[in-house]
């Protein structure tokens, strides 16, 4: 376990560390649109483990995948649909948004942090903590951000998973494939 001590950067400039209006409206809007460019290659990947989200629950699964630290659970992928980690934290930005709950709580078990402005911290603390944590232990080079599933398939024939995805920014398709089936409900 680390311990992880904020500069409180997002108390000077909250923008930095929330979601921005055009990019709400494209994702969580009343008509949420995935933009489709056919015209471009799609792009095709492998990696033994896909994480979709990179709210919490995505992070902690890949903070997992880095403290087991063999070299297929170094080989992992995160997909989100935003163009950053924090899930929540970065999309929910109505005055007032804050932690109901003692940030404590909220904390990654192995990068505690020693300084929360509040007990129940405002969201932009909130989303400062979880970008300083995913920049400390390396996640963004694992990550594809305003890429959004629109489908995963199993094969039984091939123990596999097989999503497909589109980048929010250029519509171009993504097809990405999981080595074995078997990772998701070890690690998920």
């Amino acid at each position: 376990m680390s311990v992880t001590e904020l500069a409180h950067k997002s108390h000077t400039d909250p923008s930095q560390f929330r979601i921005s209006y055009e990019e709400a409206v494209q994702v969580l809007g009343p008509d949420p649109s995935i933009p489709k460019d056919d015209t471009l290659p799609t792009l095709y990947s492998k990696s033994e483990i896909a994480i979709i989200g990179g709210g919490f629950s995505g992070m902690v699964a890949a903070l997992t995948c880095n403290k087991i630290n063999t070299k297929q659970s170094r080989d992992f992928v995160i997909f989100d649909k935003h163009a950053n980690f924090g899930g929540t934290w970065f999309a929910n930005t109505y005055p007032g948004c804050a932690s109901d709950i003692p940030a404590l709580w909220y904390s990654f078990s192995q990068e505690l942090n020693n300084n929360w402005s509040e007990l129940r911290p405002p969201q932009y603390e909130m989303e400062e903590y979880m970008l300083q944590v995913a920049q400390k232990h390396g996640l963004e080079r694992h990550s594809h951000f305003r890429t959004v599933i629109t489908r995963a398939v199993y094969s039984d024939e091939n123990s596999n998973w097989t999503v497909t995805a589109r980048n929010l920014a250029t519509g171009q398709r993504i097809v990405h494939t999981m080595a074995k089936g078997n990772w998701l409900h070890q690690i998920n």
